[in-house]
């Protein structure tokens, strides 16, 4: 369980770099296939619009510390893409948001000393954060209480339609073991 800090720094120091990357290699895997076609009918066209646009969305179910989020973020970077990133997180421990929030503040880099010049990689991390259009917003819901957070109108259920890239890490090992599995896939 993530409700005690002790669970939530240890996946921090021993996972979130880790899935960034993934997620970063993953879009960049998929970008290098996209644009390598000469006909671009690719499910990735709807999420290039939306870059040439500016403005890219994303919903992630089960997110926690939004590992997923950063890994777009990355991605965005690396491509040069001038994008803002509006973000949304579904998680069943309300504790994710604050510690979210702390990681979030760490790369903004504001330094008491005026003097102080930042890293090489506090510059990357500052560059990341000034991306993200707006911080997260986080919603307390589970995939095994469908009926709340897919309810018609609510807050969660716009966020999802709105979005261009919705992500899935570890959500499906919590509905797993649930009876209503099926209802949760659907």
């Amino acid at each position: 369980s993530y409700e005690e800090m002790a669970p939530r720094l240890a996946y921090l120091l021993l996972h979130f770099t880790q899935h960034t990357y993934l997620v970063n290699s993953i879009l960049s895997d998929a970008y290098a296939a996209c644009t390598n076609l000469q006909s671009r009918t690719t499910v990735f066209n709807e999420l290039m619009r939306s870059i040439d646009w500016g403005r890219i969305s994303i919903f992630s179910f089960g997110g926690g510390p939004a590992a997923d989020v950063v890994g777009v973020l990355m991605w965005l970077h690396r491509f040069g893409f001038q994008t803002k990133v509006q973000a949304a997180m579904a998680d069943t421990c309300k504790q994710w948001e604050a510690t979210t929030n702390s990681v979030f503040k760490m790369m903004q880099f504001e330094s008491e000393d005026d003097n102080a010049k930042p890293t090489p990689q506090q510059k990357y991390t500052h560059n990341l954060w000034k991306r993200l259009d707006g911080g997260i917003k986080y919603f307390n819901s589970s995939l095994k209480s469908p009926t709340t957070l897919f309810k018609s109108g609510s807050k969660e259920m716009i966020a999802i339609g709105q979005a261009d890239i919705i992500t899935l890490p570890f959500a499906l090992s919590s509905v797993a073991d649930a009876p209503e599995t099926s209802n949760a896939l659907q």
